[in-house]
């Protein structure tokens, strides 16, 4: 007995302790284990090992996966065709339960290819169909199209109505998918619930309660895009009670995660722990990494709606190492961005960013901004196919008129092509002439800017240098002076303790005068860079009042003086700001330098303010920290919301050559 028969009759055995027959078989597990010792290597042999596979598809996947291994094998040894079909069909569909979207791309293809020399031309409907889902699951949405849109013609070809309406509802839950892919766009969705309700008027005619049921799950799932929850609430709880009454798992899970959103949107927050909960056992027993992925996610936004941020942060983790070990980058961006924001919420401000960093530039690799413009090109394709198609049945005549048409369309795109260019030419001077003169003012600008910031820095050196080097002397000297003349004079003591406290005053005017002088143009910044004088510079704040200030510093660098100068003006306006004006107890500086790139991350727990205000965004601070920021060609973004803080990022860009 070898590896897969070994298994087989473990599977069997299991079978029939537990359940005792085959559904629909009438057959007991025992008996069906006979007849499969007793056949040869015949296609009926493969026939019963398939459905014995699609049986333990809703009971043990694993188990599944190795009946249907070999049904294949026996299958390619006999060639035969329609067993390599049914096995491309039935093992690409728990390919992509477990996650392995390439893998179900290689078995629809391999189905295809069967299916074609069979040229049965249902079998290459369902082929077709198969590698459109494939491509869904693999973000490739204008190929996916492709596919399903040939399987419809073939359907309606042949009049049948059951491959129609299923066409109808994988295509629904296909523009489902790229609504919520891209940035969202309801029309999408709306395109989903024209061909979901479309289905499932068929399906209702058809009394097919699977079909049913799946077109269900496809018009809650637009209108839960939609953000309609009135109207997704009684489609997902129909297709939930259908799928509990007939034992459709899958359908079961995906009816529990709608009615779990919709629960959290309605702020039904228990109910949504449940539901969500409920979810992820059921996928984790079908074995649905995918599932059991997505479910998790939304447990960790009602955790965290409730409030309970590490329950939270568990689940989302739990459903990261499922999308991370499938590799699954079409929802691990959006995970990512999740548990940012619970870190934040639990203080971990540093972990809470770099997760932030990784959400976004992940978005940015997968993420595509003008699918909606691909989607309209592929149906305009699919028209086109369509209307060729017909002018080939006209007759010749027809074709005649129809190549008039043409010709006259062809004449008139060419008439407005003509007077498009002349008018693009008349104004393209005038175009170019106001393009200058913008660039010319944004020039002045610049050199406005730099001008008035190199004048603030010499004037602030000058005046550092007269008052350390004049008025520090002058006063140094007095000081000298006044001592020698108390060693040579005997004075009462009421008139001693005044000249001691005349000399204790003197003193701390001195003192005073080099803080100034150190402010205005710290020695350190000269000597030893901006790294060291901002931790200088923190140390004294942090001794001198009340806020708080965490300074950290990445990969430092030198840079040019003149750049550091500026960088230690805007970071000093940024912290006084907290100080003065968002009263903040506690500032996180962070100082990153990443290959060319420096960025400055600056949060405080302020009383913050509205970004929206125009009067607060163009105050006086704020003006001298963007046009320092701009000077350096750097990037600003502010992030606050009253009561909450205020987050400053800032993103430099810099020379090579700046570096020292």
């Amino acid at each position: 007995m070898n590896r897969h028969q070994l298994v087989l009759f473990f599977l069997l055995a299991y079978a029939c302790f537990t359940y005792g027959q085959l559904p629909g078989s009438g057959k007991s597990i025992s008996q069906l284990e006979l007849e499969l010792a007793k056949m040869g290597p015949t296609s009926a042999k493969v026939d019963k090992l398939l459905s014995l596979g699609e049986y333990y598809q809703n009971v043990n996947i694993d188990s599944a996966v190795i009946i249907n291994e070999m049904a294949y094998t026996l299958a390619k040894k006999i060639n035969y065709s329609e067993g390599i079909i049914k096995y491309a069909s039935n093992q690409s569909y728990m390919s992509n339960l477990q996650g392995d979207f390439k893998k179900g791309l290689e078995l629809n293809k391999l189905g295809y290819k069967a299916a074609k020399e069979t040229n049965n031309r249902v079998k290459i409907l369902s082929s077709l169909a198969n590698i459109g889902i494939s491509y869904s699951y693999l973000n490739e949405y204008e190929k996916a199209l492709k596919y399903y849109f040939a399987a419809l013609d073939i359907a309606k070809e042949t009049g049948d109505e059951l491959r129609v309406a299923k066409i109808y509802g994988i295509i629904a839950g296909t523009y489902n998918n790229m609504g919520q892919s891209t940035v969202k766009d309801s029309t999408l969705f709306e395109k989903s619930l024209v061909f979901g309700k479309k289905a499932l008027a068929i399906s209702g005619e058809l009394n097919d309660s699977v079909l049913i049921c799946d077109n269900l799950i496809a018009i809650a799932l637009a209108y839960n895009n939609l953000e309609r929850m009135g109207d997704a609430f009684p489609y997902a709880k129909e297709a939930k009670d259908i799928a509990f009454k007939i034992g459709l798992s899958d359908n079961y899970a995906h009816a529990l995660t709608i009615l779990a959103k919709v629960a959290r949107r309605n702020n039904e927050l228990n109910e949504a722990v449940s539901l969500s909960i409920e979810a992820v056992k059921v996928q984790k027993e079908l074995g649905s990494v995918m599932g059991a992925a997505i479910n998790l996610k939304e447990l960790s936004l009602c955790y965290h709606t409730q409030g309970h941020t590490r329950k939270a942060l568990a689940a989302i983790d739990e459903a990261i190492g499922l999308a991370e070990k499938q590799d699954m980058d079409y929802i691990l961006d959006g995970m990512y961005l999740n548990k940012a924001d619970f870190l934040y919420d639990s203080g971990e401000f540093k972990e809470a960013f770099n997760f932030l960093k990784m959400g976004y530039e992940l978005s940015d690799s997968i993420r595509g901004i003008d699918m909606k413009n691909q989607v309209n090109e592929l149906e305009k394709k699919y028209e086109t196919a369509k209307k060729e198609q017909e002018i080939l049945k006209l007759s010749s005549k027809q074709r005649q008129n129809r190549w008039i048409i043409y010709g006259l369309i062809l004449a008139l795109t060419a008439f407005s092509v003509i007077v498009y260019i002349w008018y693009k030419n008349s104004t393209y001077k005038t175009r170019i002439i106001q393009q200058e003169k913008e660039q010319l003012k944004n020039e002045q600008k610049i050199q406005a800017t730099a001008s008035i910031i190199k004048g603030q820095e010499e004037e602030r050196h000058r005046l550092a240098r007269d008052l350390h080097d004049g008025l520090g002397g002058m006063l140094s000297g007095l000081k000298y002076s006044l001592n020698n003349m108390s060693d040579h004079m005997i004075l009462h003591s009421g008139i001693a303790d005044g000249f001691d406290n005349a000399l204790q005053m003197l003193d701390q005017a001195i003192t005073e005068m080099r803080k100034v002088a150190h402010n205005m143009m710290p020695e350190s910044l000269i000597r030893f860079g901006l790294e060291a004088t901002l931790r200088d510079y923190t140390d004294k704040l942090n001794k001198n009042i009340p806020m708080r200030i965490h300074y950290q510093s990445y990969n430092y660098k030198r840079l040019d003086q003149s750049i550091e100068i500026n960088l230690y003006r805007i970071i000093q306006e940024v912290i006084n700001n907290a100080f003065k004006h968002a009263k903040a107890s506690d500032l996180f500086l962070q100082l990153d330098y990443i290959d060319d790139q420096l960025i400055i991350a600056i949060e405080d727990n302020g009383v913050g303010f509205d970004t929206s205000d125009e009067s607060k965004m163009n105050g006086i601070g704020l003006s001298n920290i963007a046009n320092r920021v701009s000077y350096l060609n750097g990037r600003m973004e502010i992030t606050s919301t009253p009561q909450k803080g205020t987050l400053v990022m800032i993103e430099f860009n810099l020379p090579k050559e700046s570096t020292l």
